[in-house]
This record gives structure tokens, C-alpha cells and sequence, in this order.
């Protein structure tokens, strides 16, 4: 695989779908911000040199086709740096929140015909005085989603 492109132009200019569906160039303070790891205009907070902000191939415009999400939602704002590094702390925080202590949820065995030894493993043992009051205790997959619903509330990040 080579590292560069063989190809002798670039196409920058925004797709028809694209605008057809409305589509507008950003001015260059609002590039600028979108290139800013803070939000705000500042000297060397930027990720790129601030003199291409008005280079065509460092902002293409987008090549929506039709039915693409980007042509079908126009209006929706894009994802500038600021929110992108904050998204990535995000997802490092809780990687490292998820990594230690999981909790795993598994039920008995499914089995239709299980050996001997394991019968007693899906009915619980309960006091004559617990078990008058309840309906037969079975392991069912809508009570496994119960409960994994429940311990994920108060577990969030420890449940797999």
C-alpha cells in the first residue's frame, strides 16, 4: 500500500446533495473555533496553522449522498475538536472505570435435562416463612433482564 495518491486532482467542493440539502460554508472564525482545543479564538491553541483556515483540502466541504445522514439532517452542528477531545476523555475515564471490579451476571444452565447434581443449582432454598408468602421462584430470561436492569442501575459502569 502506497502513501501517496496517485490521483492528479482533489475534489473539494461540496457534493449536490449536499447542497441540495442546504449546505453552507462555515466562515473562517467559525472554522477557526472548530480548530480551537479550547472553544475559544486564541493565539496557538489551534491544531493546525491558523493560515489554513482558508485552504480548500484542510476544510473539504462534505460529500453527502442523497439519502446520507448528513443530507438528510443539514442543520445539525458539527463536531468541532473541543467536543472531540472531550469525548475521548470521556470514553478513557470510563475504560478506566470499567476495567477494575466487573461484576458478571450468569444464570443456571438452560438445559432441559440436567444431571442430578445439578437440579438443586436453578431453585433457591428459602425459610417455610419466606416461601408461603411467594410464588414458585424459577429462573426465567425475563427475570434475568430484571435484575440485570436492577444491579446495572447501581453498578453502571461494573456490569458486562
Amino acid at each position: 500500500m502506497s502513501d501517496s495518491c496517485s490521483h492528479q486532482t482533489v475534489y473539494v467542493n461540496c457534493s449536490s446533495a449536499a447542497a441540495d440539502a442546504g449546505f453552507v460554508r462555515p466562515s473562517p472564525e467559525e472554522r477557526t473555533l472548530a480548530m480551537s482545543k479550547t472553544g475559544r479564538l486564541a493565539r496557538g491553541a489551534y491544531l493546525a496553522k491558523e493560515d489554513a483556515i482558508n485552504d480548500d483540502q484542510t476544510f473539504p466541504r462534505p460529500l453527502a449522498l442523497p439519502g446520507d445522514h448528513l443530507s438528510e439532517h443539514p442543520r445539525e452542528q458539527g463536531q468541532s475538536c473541543k467536543d472531540w477531545f472531550a469525548i475521548e476523555a470521556t470514553q478513557r475515564r470510563q475504560q478506566a472505570i470499567s476495567s477494575r471490579n466487573p461484576v458478571y451476571l450468569y444464570g443456571p444452565p438452560s438445559l432441559e435435562y440436567l444431571p442430578e447434581e445439578m437440579q438443586s443449582s436453578i431453585n433457591p432454598i428459602l425459610s417455610q416463612v419466606v416461601a408461603l408468602g411467594l410464588e414458585r421462584w424459577t429462573w426465567t430470561l425475563k427475570q434475568y433482564r430484571q435484575l440485570f436492569l436492577y444491579l446495572r442501575a447501581y453498578f453502571i459502569t461494573m456490569l458486562n
